[in-house]
């Protein structure tokens, strides 16, 4: 897959997920086995939906982007936040918040699928030469 591609896809997949919990929290916890649905939960899960919306504005906007040290940034933090994504919902199936494997299980694979597509297209993608200097990409 392009990293373009990738990019698009991410985003469309943040934003249906996103808008999601925001506008539905209630039906995303019970979908998740919350038996008991806290308003600080449902608060929580709006949260998320609108932290989700600006990764997937961010994924959109810069799915343009040329091979570059940028690019090679943002392929790396989408990864970093896949990855620490993925332990939440099994913790939170461990600790008694969500319900069964099903509360988690898919999540969890769509985690790694994700993050592990993030490294290769961050791997693929041409290192930017001026990593190196603290004042790189900044103009005067």
């Amino acid at each position: 897959m392009s990293t373009r591609r990738l990019l698009i896809f991410t985003a469309a997949l943040a934003l249906c997920i996103g808008g999601f919990a925001l506008l539905f929290p209630a039906l995303l916890l019970e979908g998740k086995g919350v038996g008991t649905l806290d308003p600080a939960a449902v608060a929580m899960t709006r949260t998320v939906g609108v932290a989700l919306l600006g990764v997937a504005g961010l994924n959109l906007a810069l799915s343009g982007l040329p091979s570059s040290g940028i690019l090679r940034r943002v392929l790396l933090a989408n990864a970093a936040f896949q990855l620490a994504l993925l332990p939440l919902d099994p913790w939170a199936c461990a600790t008694g918040a969500f319900e069964g494997l099903a509360s988690f299980l898919p999540n969890s694979i769509l985690h790694v699928v994700l993050a592990t597509l993030f490294l290769r297209a961050w791997r693929g993608t041409a290192a930017d030469p001026c990593l190196g200097s603290p004042r790189a990409g900044v103009r005067p």
